[in-house]
C-alpha cells in the first residue's frame, strides 16, 4: 500500500490525494472528492507479453483473459479507464 494511501487509512491525516484505484481499495477512508479528468493529463498503462511470456501458454491465456470484456469490467470498477 502507498504510503498517502497508508497515511489515510490510519487516519495520521485529515485528507489525502491518491490515485482513484488506490481509493476504491480503502478499508477505512472516504472518497470526498474526486478530481476532473480535464484537469490532468491520465497515466497510460501498456500491456504486452515478452517475448519469453509469449513462448509461455500460462502467460498467453492470462493475456488474453485481461483483453475479455469480464476483465475489463472487472479493472473498471476499480478506477480504470478502458479505451
Amino acid at each position: 500500500m502507498p504510503q498517502t494511501m497508508m497515511y489515510a487509512e490510519s487516519g495520521t491525516v485529515d485528507a489525502a490525494f491518491v490515485h482513484l484505484t488506490e481509493a476504491l481499495t480503502a478499508k477505512k477512508a472516504k472518497i470526498l472528492f474526486t478530481v476532473p479528468h480535464a484537469l490532468y493529463t491520465r497515466t497510460p498503462f501498456t500491456m504486452a507479453l515478452t517475448s519469453i511470456g509469449a513462448a509461455n501458454s500460462e502467460a498467453k491465456l492470462f493475456f488474453n483473459y485481461l483483453r475479455s470484456t469480464e476483465a475489463k469490467r472487472i479493472l473498471e470498477r476499480y478506477g480504470y479507464l478502458m479505451e
